[in-house]
């Protein structure tokens, strides 16, 4: 799998045109008769989950490791953390 766009990603003074390394690549999408608060709340919504994605697995990782220690760690706590990981790692 090729490696994605370096992050930070930011926003353009517009609100609604998400930058990577310094080139403008997506406008923030929005339904057909949305208006401009909906395409930047999108965008905003990419740009934060891009940015944070690789410390909040870290920290999920963290997380399931110390529920799995614990001797009578719930299974739903350890099967939402695996689940919500997996998630987040797959491809597309």
């Amino acid at each position: 799998m090729a490696e994605h766009t370096a992050i930070p990603w930011e926003i353009e003074s517009d609100g609604t045109t998400i930058v990577m390394d310094g080139q403008c690549v997506i406008v923030g999408p929005a339904p057909d008769g949305a208006g401009i608060g909906v395409e930047r709340a999108n965008a905003a919504l990419i740009v934060r989950a891009v940015n944070n994605h690789a410390a909040l697995l870290h920290a999920l990782r963290d997380l399931l490791r110390q529920v799995e220690t614990r001797k009578n760690a719930a299974t739903f706590e350890r099967g939402t953390a695996r689940e919500a990981i997996t998630q987040a790692e797959r491809e597309g």
